[in-house]
């Protein structure tokens, strides 16, 4: 949900860094916050310096793995806003 944020710096500023900054987060998402059978895991942790994933735990969702449809929601949309930004597939 807080990628129009990202390309809304990049319009304002014209940095395409800002741009870059979306694009990379949605790939990050795609891998580690959508799951192969489409639901969402509802936090991901990553090393603040390198990036590496290091855990995915339960959140608001029942239990580490588990979903929560709020966040599926919110997994959905942002995608879909990625996409409106992108054309990317």
């Amino acid at each position: 949900m807080n990628l129009p944020l990202l390309y809304w710096a990049f319009e304002q500023s014209g940095d395409s860094a800002w741009r870059q900054i979306a694009i990379n987060h949605t790939e990050m998402a795609l891998k580690y916050i959508i799951r192969p059978d489409g639901s969402c895991n509802h936090l991901v942790e990553f090393d603040p310096v390198t990036g590496e994933y290091l855990n995915n735990p339960g959140g608001q969702g029942y239990e580490s793995g588990s979903s929560w449809s709020r966040g599926q929601s919110w997994g959905i949309y942002g995608i879909a806003l990625a996409y409106k930004y992108t054309k990317n597939d």
